[in-house]
């Protein structure tokens, strides 16, 4: 059996700003998809790294 690394499973949270703006447009982008905008939000940030990984990019 591997021994699993408990900071590898270890969740963090980030706090966000937004205008109420862009905060109603996630929401409804949210909506459409029928997500919520916390996994929307995820989605979003996911496929940016990924694009940057494509690109070379660097991203820590």
């Amino acid at each position: 059996m591997e021994a699993r690394n408990p900071k590898q499973d270890k969740e963090r949270m980030i706090h966000v700003r937004l205008s109420e703006a862009m905060h109603k447009k996630v929401r409804i982008r949210a909506a459409e998809t029928d997500q919520t905008i916390q996994d929307w939000v995820f989605a979003a940030i996911r496929r940016e790294l990924e694009r940057q990984d494509k690109k070379g990019e660097k991203h820590e």
